[in-house]
């Protein structure tokens, strides 16, 4: 939560955060809302992490995906033009689908193009299992790690 917190408010005007239910252990499920216009109505793009305990990379992949969008979004809301392909051949707004490529320090970087972000509202949960989740990172072993059943 702390990171979301972090991320909103870098990037205010672009992204609202909600909670919107808590886990078996009482830990809140905080989502991230990216857009570049909440008063208008646009379709959502659902995206999460982190359904399985074991997990444990894929909520740091939704955390890098909120940031990335973030940059984009906020860019095009300033009306900023579109960046330039990085050297490291990962590209911005230069196809109609997501990519997603590692560069060679390692960074995930996403790339979408530019009418999505205008059409779409991002809702983002990087983690829907936060139980799971911190059981597998401080109780290894092979325990089953839903605790509903």
């Amino acid at each position: 939560y702390n990171t979301l917190q972090k991320l909103q408010n870098e990037f205010h005007k672009n992204i609202k955060l909600e909670t919107i239910g808590q886990s078996f252990e009482k830990k809140n499920l905080t989502l991230a809302r990216l857009s570049t216009d909440f008063k208008e109505e646009k379709h959502k793009v659902w995206i999460q992490c982190g359904a399985h305990g074991r997990e444990t990379s894929t909520p740091i992949v939704c955390l890098s995906l909120i940031y990335n969008l973030a940059i984009i979004i906020q860019d095009k809301s300033s009306n900023k033009k579109a960046r330039q392909k990085p050297s490291d051949g990962t590209c911005i707004f230069e196809t109609e689908y997501w990519e997603s490529s590692h560069s060679f320090d390692g960074a995930l970087k996403f790339s979408i193009n530019e009418t999505l972000i205008d059409q779409f509202e991002f809702v983002v949960l990087p983690l829907v299992n936060p139980d799971g989740y911190e059981f597998a990172l401080y109780e290894p072993g092979d325990i089953p790690l839903n605790l509903q059943g």
